[in-house]
């Protein structure tokens, strides 16, 4: 197993990138430098910085040593930098022999080929073919920033990897073919064979590719973005077949079909990772040190370096979104690392002095090692992973199977509370080659241990998975996901329908009770509902992660990413947000959603937080027709995301008199687009819709010349409640449904809904047993119908 050979300790910045010669390893970072490290004696533990690469007036976010010509017999250092320039070092010297330009924009990504040939990646779109210090190529298709290269070893082959999730294989100038299949940003990119190739990406996965277009594999194990993939070459070593990094704080090393090591880092990203002639392998992280670990005893670290190095990653603060969400009562104590790990990198969280602390299974140490203290792992409002995908829960499953090759294994199911029970369980035994006769176990097992959890108030419908600023949350204080047998008791008393803090049992009326419901809590509402929580690291994250795929007077200077980053923090709180929404502020919000249709959405996140407090709904409102047509634009484009934000931003209008205005105003040119949006199936989607709908119930709820309106609301809401839609979307139909008929248009809304057919609709929902709310909501639609 590797274990730590030295740290390269000179950077004042982020390492965001390395590679290595024949007898150096060469970094670059966020300090605006280059250096060239050299092994004191061959052979020897320790590297020296023997030169600083001069001349860089900005991040140096790329790395490549191209191979030795006759002209160059000891090969040459390229460096890639986002002054949009790319330089050429001898690794003799200090100043660069050549500076290529051509690129408009940030160089991100660097390989070399053949013959001295050079091949880089920009924020422009475009790769690049430079040769002799020419372009020489422009490869040019994607539609976001190239953010990985690579050059096959046969045909004149190349690969780019791209922010449009798509990697391209290109011939002579062309493209061959086109690979789909990764759900977000392409990020790296590793060469196999003259066949095979690897790719890393933001969606937490890694997937190895035959250049004639499959997708033969998909290793799942990290479990934030994967920044960087490189394949060790033939005979380099024999523990590893290729090495990744990510912003899970990892370094993780892969053999055969499964991650067989795992190296975690006291930095929050391993940007980078690339392995020496002799099967070292080298990482940058964001904590300015690059390191290196090896697999030859007689390389390795003193033991003092050495736990010098794993109490620097036990003294770290881990975010629970590394390993769920936990409850501390139901935490083990320490003598639970009494039992052996069963592999490599498990993550085990125990109870030390009252704290959460995260230990990992060292399969080389025969030891679980301390990886840090967990930070919010109580109620922290995080997803956790399980194969590459968010769960609100991951739970560890063990079936009564005492024969068979499934004897005594125990399974992890993920599950959300938006899926139904028994179709979750179904997928889970599928999945796992397991017999059906076990269905109803698993369900009642997922039925069992979710017990309780309900949708926060439009805090806001199922969860949004670019942004995680919308998810399920549990009905009380805590919440538990990630071990079997976890459980919470359901929260007693009464409380707002809207919140999901509990059933809601309406006054002196018995849950059980077969009479009449002749009163409710549920409408008519005169309130509007609005979407009011966020997260606002992930969403500024998003931002700047698309702003840096942006070029022209689109993009965001870091003036202006600063005045989004002090409105986010301020976002949860309307009393702080309001002091910092202005004329200024609001002209950054617009540029921003006057961003592409797949790249606006987090900025969408932001304005419907905005438009909560009164001088953002003033001021957005004040733009009238131009703010409202973007809106509805947003509602028709082929993109989930912005789909469902549109509508929140609509639901959020709402808050305000001058927002509801704007909305009554234009309700016809509105409601068109609704009666398409009606079949959306995504459920975000429809709790977001079912409320801007309860919202225009609530407003049209008193007042006249509203007859007409009236019945195209309740045509709309009846489709509504014919489809699958989401429990919580129905839920809020169902409100508004109610609101109208109990409004001063009662005689008028009861004739359009008998012509519409509302109630057989409505009795579709009245037999709903969870959440309870559903089934009272309709009996209440019913009796007034009836």
């Amino acid at each position: 197993m590797y274990r730590l050979r030295c740290q390269l300790v000179g950077h004042q910045g982020d390492v965001r990138t390395a590679c290595s010669g024949a007898e150096f390893v060469a970094t670059g970072s966020r300090d605006r430098t280059a250096r060239l490290w050299t092994e004191e004696t061959p052979g020897s533990r320790s590297y020296t910085e023997t030169r600083s690469l001069a001349g860089h007036t900005h991040y140096v976010t790329a790395i490549c040593y191209v191979y030795p010509t006759e002209k160059h017999p000891r090969g040459l250092i390229a460096t890639g930098c986002q002054d949009k320039l790319i330089r050429i070092f001898d690794p003799t010297s200090s100043e660069p022999v050549d500076v290529l330009s051509g690129h408009a924009d940030n160089v991100c990504t660097l390989s070399s080929g053949k013959f001295g040939s050079l091949l880089s990646g920009s924020w422009d779109k475009t790769a690049r073919v430079w040769l002799d210090g020419k372009s020489v190529m422009t490869l040019a298709g994607h539609t976001h920033a190239v953010w990985a290269v690579a050059v096959m070893p046969k045909d004149g082959l190349k690969l780019t990897g791209s922010a449009d999730k798509t990697i391209r294989l290109w011939k002579a100038g062309h493209c061959e073919r086109i690979f789909t299949g990764h759900d977000d940003c392409v990020r790296g990119l590793a060469v196999v064979s003259a066949t095979e190739f690897l790719s890393c990406s933001n969606d937490s996965s890694i997937r190895r590719w035959l250049t004639s277009g499959e997708c033969i594999q998909v290793y799942y194990g990290h479990t934030a973005f994967v920044y960087s993939v490189v394949a060790v070459p033939d005979g380099a070593s024999t523990v590893a077949d290729f090495v990744s990094s990510s912003e899970d704080r990892t370094l993780r090393v892969w053999k055969g079909n499964e991650c067989v090591q795992t190296l975690t880092h006291p930095a929050q990203s391993v940007w980078c990772c690339g392995v020496l002639s002799n099967g070292d392998i080298v990482t940058g992280s964001s904590d300015g040190v690059a390191r290196i670990f090896t697999t030859d005893s007689s390389r390795t670290a003193d033991r003092e370096e050495i736990d010098a190095f794993q109490h620097q990653v036990a003294s770290q603060s881990l975010p629970s979104s590394q390993v769920g969400d936990l409850k501390l009562s139901d935490m083990a104590g320490i003598e639970a690392l009494q039992a052996p790990g069963i592999k490599d990198g498990q993550t085990k969280v125990v109870k030390v002095a009252g704290k959460p602390h995260a230990y990992q299974w060292s399969a080389s140490a025969h030891d679980w090692i301390k990886v840090g203290e967990v930070v919010d792992a109580v109620g922290s409002d995080r997803k956790q992973m399980l194969d590459g995908k968010e769960y609100d829960y991951v739970f560890n499953v063990e079936l009564d199977l005492d024969t068979g090759p499934q004897a005594g294994r125990s399974y992890r199911l993920g599950y959300n509370i938006t899926e139904d029970p028994w179709f979750a369980a179904q997928q889970f035994l599928q999945k796992n080659e397991l017999n059906l006769m076990h269905l109803d176990q698993v369900a009642q097992f997922i039925i069992q241990n979710t017990k309780g959890v309900t949708v926060a108030s439009a805090s806001e419908g199922p969860s949004d998975p670019f942004t995680g600023g919308a998810r399920y949350v549990p009905a009380g204080p805590s919440f538990t996901g990630g071990g079997a047998g976890a459980t919470r008791p359901l929260p007693s008393g009464p409380s707002d329908p809207f919140t999901g803090g509990a059933r809601y049992t309406p006054a002196n009326v018995s849950a059980s009770s077969e009479q009449q419901l002749s009163s409710n809590p549920y409408f008519p509402k005169t309130t509007p509902i609005t979407f009011g929580t966020i997260n606002p690291a992930a969403v500024f994250r998003k931002l700047v992660e698309f702003n840096e795929t942006l070029t022209g007077p689109c993009r965001l200077s870091e003036t202006e990413l600063q005045t989004v980053d002090a409105i986010l923090e301020a976002s949860s709180d309307v009393e702080k947000l309001t002091p910092l929404v202005n004329d200024q502020s609001i002209s950054v919000l617009w540029k921003i959603l006057c961003w592409p249709d797949n790249v606006v959405f987090p900025g969408l996140d932001v304005l419907r937080m905005v438009v909560r407090c009164l001088p953002g709904n003033q001021l957005m409102c004040a733009r009238g027709a131009e703010f409202l047509e973007r809106l509805i634009q947003l509602l028709t484009v082929d993109n989930s995301a912005a789909n469902m934000l549109s509508l929140r931003v609509l639901a959020n209008l709402f808050a305000h008199s001058v927002g509801t205005t704007l909305l009554c105003s234009n309700v016809d040119q509105i409601l068109v687009h609704f009666e398409l949006a009606v079949e959306n199936s995504n459920k975000g989607a429809q709790v977001a819709l079912s409320t801007v709908l309860l919202n225009y119930a609530v407003a049209f709820c008193d007042g006249d010349k509203q007859v007409d309106i009236i019945g195209t609301l309740l045509s709309i809401l009846t489709k509504m409640l014919r489809n699958q839609i989401d429990k919580e979307a129905a839920f809020r139909v169902l409100v508004a449904v109610g609101t109208l008929l109990s409004s001063s248009h009662r005689e008028n809304a009861g004739a359009l809904a008998l012509s519409l057919e509302t109630q057989k609709a409505v009795s579709l929902w009245s037999e709903t047993v969870e959440p309870k709310k559903v089934g009272e909501c309709a009996k209440l639609v019913e009796n007034i119908l009836a």
